[in-house]
């Protein structure tokens, strides 16, 4: 881990990793959302995505998401780090492409999009404990860059282990924990809805951790804008430790 430290030419510069207690629980969805929310709050904002794999691109649907803004060409090359054609975790899409993930180059393309820019918001790749090689994982070089963490749970049977589980995995790594966002990806059925009602509850009371509430589904983007905006309108403006509460990132940015 570099020792060299860097300041954000902003003083209100804030920075977030979005990561998920497993694949497809909705953090593009998320990312792109947030995206739009500080835009709409007049801040520069942009979004980076480490490891891109598959065919998949994330950073389009966060811009399909989110208020158009002109990004610069240097600025989006920056946005991906590593794109591999396999979906797959990015420890085996690098392999199969015999190529190695640098953690010295990812921490370098967001120190300049943080130079340049209020509010970068990252989304990992799958669930906490995603490697990158054989011995480290994708969330330890957001530890080393002292990032905030919204963890995204998709709500549904099972989330209360994930998300726990989770919560513990980045508390071990001394992480810092902005809040929890549940999910839903799919209509809820009839029979599931006293544990999805339950879910945030006894997450919010086991882990002592911010709930920053349900994002219910909707085929309206108009509708999920409006609802997650909601959300983080109103966690962002409650003060004190509560939710959101590591929003702004240490400005010392290794």
């Amino acid at each position: 881990m570099s020792g060299q430290r860097f300041e954000p030419k902003e003083e209100n510069f804030c920075a977030l990793f979005i990561v998920g207690t497993d694949t497809g629980v909705g953090k593009t969805l998320v990312c792109g959302l947030l995206l739009d929310f500080f835009r709409r709050q007049g801040r520069r904002a942009i979004t980076q995505k480490w490891v891109q794999t598959g065919a998949a691109d994330d950073l389009a649907e966060h811009d399909t998401r989110a208020l158009p803004a002109v990004v610069p060409p240097a600025a989006q090359e920056r946005r991906v780090c590593y794109r591999f054609a396999l979906p797959a975790s990015p420890h085996l899409a690098a392999a199969a492409e015999r190529r190695k993930i640098s953690a010295i180059k990812i921490r370098r393309n967001f120190r300049e999009l943080a130079a340049d820019y209020e509010t970068v918001i990252v989304e990992g790749s799958g669930g906490v404990l995603v490697p990158y090689n054989r011995t480290r994982y994708l969330i330890e070089i957001a530890a080393s860059l002292h990032l905030p963490v919204l963890l995204v749970a998709e709500n549904r049977v099972g989330a209360i282990n994930h998300t726990l589980l989770s919560v513990e995995a980045l508390r071990r790594r001394g992480l810092s924990l902005a809040g929890i966002l549940f999910t839903q990806c799919h209509p809820p059925q009839h029979d599931e809805e006293a544990a999805l009602a339950n879910n945030p509850v006894i997450v919010r009371a086991l882990s002592g951790e911010p709930v920053l509430g349900v994002l219910e589904y909707s085929a309206d983007r108009e509708v999920l804008r409006a609802r997650s905006a909601a959300i983080f309108t109103r966690f962002c403006s409650r003060k004190g430790a509560g939710a959101l509460r590591g929003i702004k990132c240490e400005r010392r940015i290794v």
